[in-house]
Formats: structure tokens, C-alpha cells, sequence
């Protein structure tokens, strides 16, 4: 029992410390903590660069200081080191993204795809996002059309890409992916407003008020059955 006791001291003396402090000292405690953290997988880099596992560590401390850039250079050589593992690639995809590299992080959508061209309406999902920020609403419906193979119910692809035919000018095709959200699930608040937002760009103001008034009585519903 002593020997337990002893054991679990120390664990016992850093809680007491933890909750003594107020919460700038806790927050610089995390800080230091994860400098520690930087320190200590560095080390361990310089005596093997090839250790994933601390790329890893040292990632998730720089990101907890929101050194993005650091991150992403930690998961470049963790996707050196495993160039066909899908879940690093996605990581390291988001981390391009943040950081407005898009056009690398289509790249690793591009891999992740062509490594496993199967489950992977995510990866559209991801990759038409960048599409769009890139102004490439071409590509993005591309990406959508696929995700529609995939599920012809996905409610989502449709309204995005009735948003992306929106940018195209292309209204008979997005208000045609609006009226058909609305066929499938007439409570799906969002595709109101899209068609709203079409019906008054072409003109026609009276469906379009009644349009965005019943998307905002829908989301209204919603918020208030959230709150419930």
C-alpha cells in the first residue's frame, strides 16, 4: 500500500498544481508542456529521421500551438515515409487546405483517390470544396456527379451542386437539383433557400419570398428542436 501510495504521489502533486492555478498560468503550463513536447520528438528525430511515430507527437504539439506550418512539414515526411497510407494523406490534405495550398491538397485528394477509388465520397466531398475556393465550379460538379453515382439520395451533393450550377449561370440545372432535394425530403430547409436564390435571379420575386420564408421557418423548426 505504501508503495502505491508513493507511486501515485507525483500524479497526485501535479493535479493539486494544475487546479491551483488560474487559467492563464494552466494555459502557459499547456504551452510549456508542449515545447517539452517539441523538444523531446526532435531529439528523437535527429537519432532516427525515419520515426514516424515521433512526426506524429511532434505534429499534434505544434498544432496545439497552432504552428500549422510546422505540422504540415511534420506529415511531408510522414507521407515520405508511408506514401500509401490514406488516413496521412487526408491529414496532410487538410493541413494544405488551412494553409490555402490548394492546389496541394487536391493533389493528395487526386492520390488518395486513385489509391482507393472506392467509399470515398469524403474525398469528393473535400476535394469539390477546394474545387469551389479555386473557382472551379466545373470540376466541382464533376466531383458532386460523382458522389451522386455513389448515393442517388445524398441530399447534400444535389443542393451543392445546385450552389455550383448557381455560379455557372446554369439556373434550369440548379433549380432542377433544388426541386428534386425537395421531392425527397420537402423539410430540407437548405434547398429552399437555393431555390430562392434562383427563382429571384430569375425574376421571380413573389416564389422567391415564399421560397426563402419557408427555408427560414425550416431552419427556425430545427434550431428549436436542437434547443429542446
Amino acid at each position: 500500500m505504501v508503495g502505491i501510495l508513493q507511486a501515485m504521489a507525483p500524479s497526485w502533486v501535479k493535479l493539486l498544481t494544475y487546479y491551483s492555478q488560474n487559467p492563464q498560468q494552466r494555459l502557459e503550463q499547456i504551452r510549456k508542456n508542449r515545447q517539452q513536447q517539441i523538444e523531446l520528438t526532435t531529439a528523437a528525430l535527429r537519432k532516427n529521421p525515419n520515426d514516424v511515430d515521433a512526426y506524429i507527437k511532434r505534429s499534434r504539439a505544434r498544432l496545439g500551438l497552432r504552428d500549422y506550418k510546422g505540422a504540415l512539414a511534420d506529415y511531408d515526411q510522414i507521407v515520405r515515409l508511408k506514401p500509401h497510407d490514406i488516413e496521412f494523406r487526408m491529414t496532410r490534405a487538410n493541413f494544405r487546405k488551412r494553409l490555402k495550398d490548394y492546389k496541394g491538397a487536391i493533389q493528395d485528394y487526386n492520390e488518395i483517390l486513385r489509391l482507393n477509388p472506392k467509399n470515398v465520397s469524403g474525398v469528393y466531398y473535400q476535394r469539390a470544396q477546394v474545387l469551389n475556393l479555386l473557382e472551379d465550379y466545373k470540376g466541382a460538379i464533376a466531383d458532386y456527379n460523382e458522389i451522386i453515382k455513389l448515393n442517388a439520395k445524398d441530399t447534400y451533393a444535389y443542393i451543392s451542386r445546385g450552389y455550383a450550377r448557381q455560379k455557372l449561370q446554369d439556373y434550369k440545372g440548379a433549380i432542377a437539383d433544388a426541386n428534386y432535394v425537395i421531392q425527397l425530403n420537402p423539410k430540407e430547409a437548405e434547398a429552399y433557400i437555393l431555390r430562392s436564390q434562383i427563382r429571384r435571379r430569375l425574376g421571380d420575386t413573389q416564389g422567391a419570398i415564399a421560397d426563402e420564408q419557408t427555408g427560414n421557418t425550416l431552419f427556425k423548426a430545427m434550431d428549436e428542436e436542437d434547443a429542446s
